[in-house]
């Protein structure tokens, strides 16, 4: 049991309780008030526990996108990308697809939403339902948990799959701008296709995204990042820079000594946890683009 549950505990058993003075005997129970005693370590991983709310709750909450390789074989980009798209509308602790207030999806809601002719609209359906991604039970579409989810995560990890948080409000901004095109479409899959690739803590792009030691990362080439995303690789490093997030990229290239490398901005997916003192926080300057919408927010 960790400790601040025990702290937690035995003040819910201590209700009637009195302080006296050891050298006067006196009642001084009005001056004392009990709380718990956290560690340095406890108050600092609270503090990081509530940024990391705000950073999510700023950014439209997030759902859970878990990396299924042979997903990238059953389907096409853009109906993948229409997934994640529709996946920011699952219910809580729900694999039903919702659309506000009015219940369930419907078919006109979701051709709405994906913004695409009917033709491509039911390719797409008859495409993903194939793949088992989405299914429909007469009542309502589902995505499957194993692919998207909103709420507990444990299924995931007892599977030992890597994933990471979607935030909602991005990848709707993302859609709304590059998914009316398949070039679009094809640009913001990479986003998926790069998953395995993204370290934990840094968010770099690297062969060994689960190494401890920063200084260990091996950053991915150009070449080899051609090779993972399905395109020439004189292109690649033009269609990494093109894919933007309003004024911000989605990708950044920086330079550590003689050692280059891509890194994935952390509003558009969030391996780790969000660290104000951390460098990833300052290379996509996040201070300013949370005050932005933090202000937004309030209006």
């Amino acid at each position: 049991m960790k400790r601040r549950d025990i702290n937690r505990k035995l003040l819910q058993k201590i209700q009637n309780y009195r302080v006296i003075d050891p050298e006067t005997g006196e009642d001084v129970t009005y001056m004392v008030k009990l709380s718990p005693n956290y560690t340095e370590n406890q108050v600092k991983y609270a503090k990081r526990r509530d940024e990391q709310g705000e950073f999510n709750e700023l950014l439209g909450g997030f759902v859970f996108m878990a990396f299924q390789s042979a997903l990238k074989e059953k389907v096409s980009a853009p109906t993948l990308v229409r997934l994640m798209y529709l996946a920011t509308y699952l219910k809580h602790d729900d694999t039903r697809i919702m659309y506000g207030k009015r219940g369930v999806m419907t078919d006109t809601d979701m051709l709405n939403l994906l913004r695409c002719s009917r033709r491509t609209f039911y390719d797409f359906k008859k495409e993903a339902l194939e793949s088992g991604v989405l299914t429909f039970d007469g009542e309502a579409y589902h995505i499957d948990l194993n692919h998207f989810t909103k709420g507990s995560a444990d299924h995931l990890i007892r599977q030992n799959l890597i994933f990471t948080r979607l935030f909602v409000d991005i990848m709707r901004e993302l859609f709304e701008t590059h998914g009316a095109s398949n070039k679009g479409l094809k640009q913001l899959a990479i986003i998926y296709k790069l998953l395995p690739y993204v370290h934990l803590k840094t968010n770099t792009i690297c062969k060994n995204p689960e190494e401890e030691d920063r200084d260990k990362l091996e950053p991915m080439t150009l070449k080899e990042l051609a090779e993972a995303l399905d395109y020439h690789e004189k292109k690649i490093g033009a269609v990494l820079r093109g894919l933007k997030l309003g004024d911000d990229f989605v990708l950044m290239q920086t330079r550590t000594g003689s050692r280059e490398m891509w890194v994935i901005n952390p509003l558009v997916i969030l391996r780790g946890n969000i660290d104000k003192n951390d460098g990833l926080y300052k290379l996509f300057d996040l201070a300013k683009r949370l005050e932005l919408r933090r202000k937004k927010r309030n209006k």
